[in-house]
């Protein structure tokens, strides 16, 4: 499957993101173990802080730096047909 990487700031509700073997996510709680096997749905954005972005998927909130890059894998699927 065809990725890229964006930026967190850029993302949008609906897209579809893989965390496996991101620094931060990895980082955050136990559910970084469940992260080498699924893909997550985000559910939103927000900027906490100049330095901290937080992404609400489908499974858990991240913060992430708003410039640091996570793998995108489809984009806007909220609504779709």
């Amino acid at each position: 499957m065809a990725t890229q990487l964006i930026e967190v700031k850029n993302l949008k509700d609906g897209d579809i993101i893989d965390l496996e073997g991101d620094r931060f996510a990895f980082n955050e709680d136990d559910f970084s173990d469940v992260l080498s096997y699924l893909y997550l749905e985000v559910f939103g954005i927000e900027n906490e802080t100049p330095e901290c972005t937080r992404v609400d998927t489908d499974l858990h909130s991240y913060g992430f730096p708003p410039n640091h890059k996570v793998r995108l894998i489809a984009r806007h699927l909220i609504g779709a047909v």
